[in-house]
């Protein structure tokens, strides 16, 4: 058995020799990087209604204020 891994070590390209992640760990890799994507997806979303429900706020008090205005006689 050792002598074939060293045969298949010397035969296989030096690109092939690299660390293998054994298959839970890449299934766990991916996982990961699936998380880290929503999360960002995620905290920009919350980012955007968090602009837009400022705007929103801005722009109701605006409107309330031009009413207002609206309302008094000059």
């Amino acid at each position: 058995m050792g002598t074939y891994a060293t045969l298949l070590e010397l035969l296989s390209p030096r690109w092939a020799k690299g660390p293998i992640l054994p298959l839970n760990e890449s299934a766990n890799l991916e996982k990961s990087k699936n998380k880290s994507l929503e999360l960002m997806y995620r905290s920009r979303k919350a980012e955007k209604w968090a602009v837009y429900s400022r705007y929103t706020l801005i722009y109701n008090q605006c409107i309330q204020k031009r009413d207002w205005f609206k309302g008094q006689s000059l």
